[in-house]
């Protein structure tokens, strides 16, 4: 084994350990307040939290969170190259495009929220808490692209203890309070975007005085032509995304009942568990690549990966065992015994995400090689066979959360 590749090893793991064990903190803290909130409210109202919750998720990507792969690519490549300035200039690129973008989102979602829960959900009850969610849009895109550029520079401790803890913390915390007088819908909301609020001003000012330099500057040039180039695919590719990751729940809601799409998130929240390996490996992994890439370091490049890759798959196999063998004892214990008929869903979603974590950090690798037109067309596929699936599945078959399961699976 190269020294390269040794180096690159050590600090991927080192890397990985801290990003896992932050994931794995973030979702036992995000458990922990969902749990306080299934037993507080009703399984409607929860139901129309895991709604908004994934509306706010599509609204994030359309309002910049697509930079944020392109941000760090260029930026560590960049530094690769030794070339600082234009580094500090694609930071300055990525954070002014999203802040921009962002307003106007949160903007357009104000101004429509009555035809968006009205019209096209068909459910008015839902315009208030879309009203309340749209407000975190702005400080959860520049909370988040403050983290891509950070990680550009291969610092990822703001997007362990900002991004993975901070937010959850802080939502538990809010929950607490509200919890000890009377924990409502509305009052969960607000402490959603309370969260949010209090994690970009520690990110902000971390990033500050660690890049010491005004992300706000118009009079230096700044590097927007490859780095937007390059990024509207990846756009493409996260609405993609966001449809494979959040069709079964908007379709739930839009053909089953609320009440169906609360029992689902149980299962689907649980599923998640098993991308925890899989998701800090491609974190740390990209700015790592992207050094390597640009020195022309192939080889090593190519052996880290597959290194990686079974390390993160054996992390993986005992948390898919155990929703496999055990996951109406794993719901029971964790959400209550009311939620044990999302035990089915779980098998089937943890078996396609165990699928997932075979490729491996496939992701970021292809991003760094600036394949992202193929990630976009891979993708649109998948997409496209995602919502007929939940169509067939949920609104002409009937099958409700285990046509949910199946056709995401």
């Amino acid at each position: 084994m190269s020294g390269t590749v040794y180096t690159a090893l050590k600090e991927s793991v080192r890397n990985t350990v801290l990003v896992f064990g932050g994931t794995v903190v973030s979702l036992l803290i995000w458990l922990v307040a969902k749990v306080l909130i299934v037993r507080s409210i009703t399984k409607e109202e929860f139901g129309i939290y895991s709604f908004v919750v994934a509306l706010a998720n599509i609204s994030f990507m359309f309002s910049g969170l697509w930079l944020r792969e392109g941000v760090t690519r260029y930026i560590s490549i960049y530094l690769g190259e030794d070339k600082k300035d234009y580094a500090e200039r694609t930071a300055i690129s990525g954070l002014q495009i999203g802040l921009l973008s962002s307003l106007v989102s949160c903007i357009f979602i104000l101004s429509f929220s009555d035809l968006i829960s009205g019209g096209i959900f068909d459910r008015p009850e839902l315009e208030k808490p879309i009203r309340i969610i749209s407000l975190s849009i702005p400080f959860a895109v520049m909370a988040h692209i403050t983290g891509a550029v950070l990680r550009g520079y291969n610092n990822i401790k703001p997007k362990v203890y900002c991004l993975d803890l901070g937010q959850p913390l802080f939502f538990l915390v809010l929950i607490f309070f509200f919890y000890f007088f009377e924990l409502h819908l509305e009052n969960v909301l607000f402490a959603y975007l309370l969260s949010i609020i209090m994690v970009f001003f520690v990110i902000e000012i971390y990033g500050y005085k660690k890049l010491r330099f005004n992300r706000f500057l118009i009079k230096k040039k700044v590097q927007t032509n490859g780095l937007i180039s390059f990024s509207i695919p990846l756009f493409a590719e996260g609405i993609i995304g966001i449809v494979l990751a959040w069709t079964d729940i908007l379709m739930l809601g839009r053909y089953s009942s609320v009440e169906d799409v609360g029992v689902y998130s149980v299962s689907a929240s649980l599923a998640m568990l098993l991308t925890l390996p899989l998701g800090a490996l491609n974190y740390v992994f990209m700015p790592i690549a992207g050094a390597m890439y640009a020195k022309g370091s192939y080889g090593e490049l190519k052996r880290v990966y597959q290194v990686l890759t079974k390390w993160s798959f054996a992390a993986t196999l005992p948390i898919f065992f155990m929703f496999l063998i055990f996951p109406e004892a794993v719901i029971s214990y964790v959400f209550g015994e009311q939620y044990v008929v999302s035990a089915m869903p779980l098998r089937i979603l943890s078996l396609g995400f165990l699928v997932q974590t075979l490729l491996g950090a496939l992701f970021p690798l292809m991003i760094i090689y600036g394949m992202s037109k193929a990630i976009m067309n891979i993708s649109a596929f998948g997409a496209l066979l995602n919502i007929i699936l939940n169509y067939l599945f949920i609104k002409k078959l009937g099958y409700g959360i285990m046509g949910a399961a199946f056709a995401t699976m």
